[in-house]
């Protein structure tokens, strides 16, 4: 589950941020207030977001996210903010009229998209598409009050502004900060999980010489989805007998992937 929290009266601990990461460790964004623009950078970790602080002399208030894919491929350009213009641009750092942040899973986003196109008369966002990117297409189009009329009820949005700060759906109080969920919080017993990941990838070390002998040159996004495996405690054999069996790396992970989600998150369905 994805996070995004709210900085309006303190500055958050570095323990706070990396907690954040360890749970959604798909990169990580920061939005905040310049000159009457809103300024924000994406595709970056905890320590860039303490530097980022630091450097551009940041004052409160600020918007921070950490994602964990769920709509949409692990890639920076689909971290939050998206810049609320017209084609909800993907660029990794620049300034904006408004931006958007979302946590949740909008399954609805496609037929959307269809509505804005045919109403609206315009075309759909080219390159990489993701459910929340489509959300801050469509506030640029149609507004956030329409925005808000049509998201689920369980998704998370906030849109920053130079002069507003709105939130949609079910916040909760962080060290006096709204954050969108807690789970990051070490005192919360849900995330006894992360250990058990962590200490069965250690244990599954076994195997790792045989199997980068039988797969030798992976590509970029392979190497990505055989560490994604390990991080989930499976062992260099089961990976292997996985893609013998499905025939490829990404087949073998989006076969696993389930099993896995339903291991390690039983309380709750895919939000991103």
């Amino acid at each position: 589950m994805c996070v995004i929290a709210v900085y309006e009266k303190n500055y958050p601990s570095g323990e706070d941020l990396i907690n954040m990461e360890s749970m959604n460790p798909h990169y990580a964004g920061i939005a905040w207030r310049d000159n009457g623009k809103i300024k924000f950078k994406k595709g970056i970790n905890a320590k860039d977001i303490m530097m980022t602080i630091k450097e551009e002399r940041i004052q409160l208030p600020f918007v921070v996210h950490f994602r964990i894919t769920s709509v949409g491929i692990t890639d920076k350009q689909l971290n939050h903010p998206f810049p609320i213009n017209e084609s909800a641009s993907l660029e990794l750092e620049g300034e904006s009229e408004s931006v958007l942040f979302h946590n949740g899973t909008w399954t609805d986003y496609k037929n959307e998209i269809k509505n804005i196109c045919l109403f609206k008369n315009v075309k759909a966002p080219d390159g990489l598409i993701s459910d929340s990117r489509i959300m801050a297409w469509v506030a640029h189009h149609s507004g956030a009050n329409y925005l808000g009329a049509v998201i689920g009820d369980s998704d998370k949005v906030v849109i920053f502004t130079p002069t507003e700060i709105l939130k949609f759906g079910k916040w909760y109080d962080f060290k006096k900060e709204s954050v969108s969920n807690t789970y990051f919080e070490k005192s919360n017993d849900y995330f006894g999980t992360m250990p058990k990941i962590l200490s069965e990838k250690k244990k599954h070390k076994k195997g790792k010489n045989n199997f980068y002998e039988n797969f030798k040159n992976l590509s970029y996004n392979e190497s990505y989805l055989v560490n994604e495996l390990l991080d989930y405690g499976l062992s260099y054999d089961e990976i292997q007998k996985a893609v013998e069996k499905h025939g490829s790396i990404k087949n073998a992970y989006e076969n696993l992937k389930f099993k896995m989600w339903d291991e390690y998150t039983p309380y709750y369905g895919d939000y991103g």
